[in-house]
Parts: structure tokens; C-alpha cells; sequence
């Protein structure tokens, strides 16, 4: 299975694409890399696409 990443709504047309479902804020909440410059979490949205 191959993995398209998109970031938009016009990007899943412009592939033919559409969203399936929900979708869902994936976050990796770990303040040991936080520092002065860095304080932001890693966070990825995904959903499920049908073509």
C-alpha cells in the first residue's frame, strides 16, 4: 500500500480523491526535546482517503 501525503482538501480533489470517515490529530506529547527555541509537540492529521 503506498502512502500520498496531501495538505489540503484541494490536493485530494486534484489526486481524486476523497475523505472516508473521520479524521484524527495524532500528537507525540514529549517535553524532553522542549527547549528555548523548541516548546512545539510533533503532531500529524490523518484520515482515510477512498479513490
Amino acid at each position: 500500500m503506498s502512502q500520498v501525503q496531501v495538505c489540503s482538501l484541494a490536493a485530494l480533489d486534484a489526486h481524486g480523491m476523497r475523505p472516508v470517515g473521520d479524521a484524527y490529530d495524532f500528537c507525540l506529547l514529549d517535553a524532553t526535546h522542549y527547549d528555548a527555541e523548541h516548546h512545539e509537540d510533533l503532531c500529524v492529521l490523518q484520515a482515510r482517503v477512498g479513490l
